[in-house]
Formats: C-alpha cells, sequence, structure tokens
C-alpha cells in the first residue's frame, strides 16, 4: 500500500538530518524503524535496513528499488548517485528540497479546489433559492408545502434521487483513475484555456525539476529521460520526450516539440550550450513553481471572495423566506 506523499516527505527529512550528523545508515534505518507508527510503512524499512545489513550500504539504492510503490525511479537513482560520489547527504537534501516544494504546490492546489467547489456550491445554492421565490410568486406550489411537506414525487422517488447522484460521481471517479480516463481528461484540460495552462505548466515542472536533480548525479541522459517522461504525468509531454529519443540526438532537440513553452526549449538551449542544462532546468522549474503557486493563489482569493458574497446573499434570501413562513 502506497504511503501518503507527506509521509515519505518527512521520512526523507529525518534521513537526510541523520546522515548530516554522521549517524551510519544501518542505524538510521534502525532508529526510523523504532519511531514509525505505520506498521506497512514500518515493514518497508526494517526490509530495507535488513537489506543493507546483508549486502552493505553501497547498495541502498538497490534496496529501495525493490519498493517501486514507495520509492519511485527519481528518488532510487538520486541515491545511487549520490552513494557513488560520496556525496549522500547532497543528494538527500535536493530529494529533501524536490519533496517539500511538490507538496507545497499541492496544497495549494487543493486548497485552490476546496474553495472552488464551496464557491460552486453556494452558487447551485442561491439558484435553488431563487427559484423557490419565483415558484412561490407564482403561485405554482404553496411555499410552506415546498418547504414543510414533501410532494408526492419526492416521497415516493427519494431513494432513487440520493442513489443516482453518488452513482454518477463513482462511476465519473473510477472511470478519471483508469489510463483511458486520464487521457479523455488530459485533452480536455489542456483544451480549457484556465485549466490547460495550469496543467501544462505542471507537466512542464515535473520534467523540469527531476531531469535537473538527475543530470547533476551524473544519471545517463537517456535514463534520465524516461525517469523525467514518467513523472509528467502528461502523455503528451511523455509522447514527446520519447519520439525526440534517437540514437543521434540531441538535449536540446527533446523540448522543441510544440507540447513544451518555448522558453523551455531555448533555456535548455543555451544551458547546453555552456555546459549546464541541469542549473537551466532547476530555473525553469523556479520560475514555473512560482508562476503556478502565484496564480493560484490569486484564483483562491477570488474564489474566497466571491464565495462570501454568495453567501451573504443566500443567507439573507433564506433568512425573508423564513420570516415570510412565520
Amino acid at each position: 500500500m502506497k504511503p501518503k506523499p507527506q509521509r515519505l516527505l518527512e521520512f526523507t527529512r529525518q534521513f537526510s538530518f541523520m546522515i548530516d550528523q554522521g549517524i551510519r545508515i544501518r542505524d538510521c534505518f534502525e532508529i526510523l524503524c523504532l519511531g514509525e507508527k505505520d506498521l506497512d510503512f514500518k515493514k518497508v524499512l526494517d526490509q530495507v535496513r535488513q537489506d543493507v545489513e546483508d549486502q552493505g550500504t553501497e547498495n541502498l539504492s538497490s534496496a529501495l528499488d525493490r519498493h517501486p510503490v514507495i520509492f519511485d525511479k527519481l528518488y532510487v537513482e538520486v541515491i545511487r548517485g549520490g552513494i557513488t560520489g560520496g556525496i549522500l547527504d547532497l543528494s538527500l537534501h535536493s530529494i529533501l528540497m524536490y519533496l517539500e516544494k511538490r507538496d507545497a504546490v499541492g496544497r495549494k492546489l487543493s486548497l485552490t479546489l476546496v474553495h472552488l467547489s464551496t464557491l460552486i456550491l453556494l452558487i447551485a445554492t442561491t439558484a435553488a433559492t431563487n427559484a423557490l421565490i419565483v415558484i412561490s410568486h407564482l403561485r405554482l406550489a404553496p411555499t410552506k408545502m415546498t418547504l414543510g411537506t414533501p410532494s408526492h414525487f419526492f416521497s415516493s422517488w427519494w431513494a432513487l434521487l440520493i442513489v443516482i447522484p453518488i452513482f454518477f460521481i463513482t462511476v465519473t471517479y473510477y472511470f478519471c483513475r483508469s489510463s483511458k480516463g486520464k487521457k479523455r481528461l488530459d485533452r480536455i484540460l489542456l483544451k480549457n484555456s484556465v485549466f490547460g495552462r495550469y496543467s501544462r505548466q505542471m507537466s512542464v515542472i515535473r520534467v523540469c525539476r527531476p531531469l535537473s536533480i538527475l543530470l547533476r548525479y551524473h544519471v545517463p541522459i537517456t535514463q534520465s529521460l524516461v525517469v523525467a517522461a514518467r513523472s509528467s504525468g502528461d502523455p503528451e509531454i511523455e509522447k514527446a520526450i520519447n519520439e525526440s529519443r534517437a540514437d543521434d540526438f540531441s538535449f536540446g532537440d527533446v523540448f522543441k516539440s510544440p507540447v513544451f513553452p518555448p522558453l523551455v526549449a531555448h533555456c535548455v538551449r543555451e544551458g547546453e550550450l555552456y555546459g549546464l542544462p541541469d542549473q537551466s532546468l532547476a530555473k525553469l522549474a523556479d520560475f514555473y513553481e512560482m508562476d503556478v503557486y502565484e496564480s493560484l493563489s490569486r484564483v483562491s482569493l477570488r474564489c474566497q471572495t466571491a464565495s462570501i458574497y454568495f453567501g451573504a446573499f443566500t443567507l439573507i434570501q433564506l433568512s425573508l423566506i423564513l420570516f415570510d413562513l412565520l
């Protein structure tokens, strides 16, 4: 069972701190096992500790690679590069920075979606309240009957009104989690002028940040591109990266595809020219992360403001209706 992203972040933070303090890798996992409360994650850590004891600390990446559900290829390759170069502490700092930034953007996105959902719910409530007022004024149905005594339709089919929304929500949820549903959802989001921009920027971040870290620790370019393509979460970007990998390809040619913004291709080309592609990719990831974070903050603030107005308006309308009934 895959743990929450926050759990992996906490593990990496603790592991990085203990390595900085000079604690041996085997002792680090022993301490982490003693303090772990998640039983499934504790079993994984204990297995990694046993593998390190049996095979040696130089095989830590291989021990982590046996648990791909928790430790993805990016995590494993960066750890392998850090152990090979004798800079495990720096590699853990890089992974920790990556996980912290990903967690910050993810939290901001979740908060924005909550505010947006609240706004939609308040708009629907306001529309229903207005419809109730119109019906009562047109005398199509008495207000007291509408609010107090349920009609024959609602008393006969109330269960169906509950089952149908739950059915559609469940089907939509599992369809969006399937591979076909993800591709269809990606196409819809990318065609949208608002969500398409955020979705594409998030995909570019998930390519540039892992790729910069992998190149920094001398992971082969071809292998780095494979890991970065899988990390993107965008089928079009993954397809563009895989198609650009040929026998004689140039690193800058990978980002010439129209699925990438022109800024990405230009900065990567300049970084490759000066022999610093990892730094160019890191700066691109920082730029797009800041842009997405500020954009989500603006959207979240507007949704909060609109929710306050719609909520106040709905409360006033409901108060007037109840006052009229009394």
